[in-house]
């Protein structure tokens, strides 16, 4: 009885061990995919620049598939989990820029679309407001219903007038102006 006593002790222990190294490693191997994440986002950014579209939305996609792949869970700390999710509303972000350069627009607002929850974690609200103008713009050149896309065009003015940015003030009235009330 002794002996399956100590047994019973002797494998709890190991397990114990094992899951102590498992996260360990998860944690590591998070830190290790968001460092990876975050070059092939730089690089993706970078070819945008450049007007190199196609390597740009190669490199943000792979950015997308490993910060996506990233197990949101205890594995994680607090700090990257808020890396991670800054991280891939800003590859949405730029995915969204490269797809409406490329003239896919509906593709680029939903980039835009999806890139917002992530970027309402992020202190710079300049984002917001520029995700929001991008999603009138790109409405607006598919068609989209003139009360929505000045809907989308007012929530960009707001975050803007916040961050008290006069130049995208202004950017956003000139798209505005120009796509909703032309002539």
């Amino acid at each position: 009885m002794k002996n399956k006593v100590v047994r019973i002790v002797f494998c709890l222990m190991l397990g114990s061990i094992f899951c102590l190294l498992s996260c360990r490693s998860n944690g590591e191997n998070a830190a290790e995919q968001l460092n990876e994440a975050h070059q092939l986002y730089l690089q993706g950014t970078s070819s945008n620049h450049n007007s190199q579209y196609e390597a740009s939305t190669y490199y943000l996609k792979q950015a997308e598939q490993l910060l996506v792949d990233i197990p949101v869970s205890h594995h994680l700390t607090a700090e990257q989990a808020e890396q991670r999710n800054k991280l891939l509303g800003l590859t949405w972000f730029h995915l969204g820029n490269t797809s409406e350069s490329e003239m896919l627009y509906d593709i680029a607002r939903d980039y835009y679309r999806k890139a917002i929850p992530m970027l309402d974690t992020i202190d710079n609200i300049v984002y917001l407001a520029c995700a929001y103008r991008d999603i009138a713009r790109t409405s607006a050149l598919t068609g989209g219903n003139t009360d929505s896309v000045l809907l989308y065009f007012a929530k960009a003015q707001s975050y803007a007038e916040q961050a008290d940015n006069i130049l995208l003030q202004l950017d956003i009235d000139a798209y505005r102006y120009q796509l909703c009330f032309p002539d």
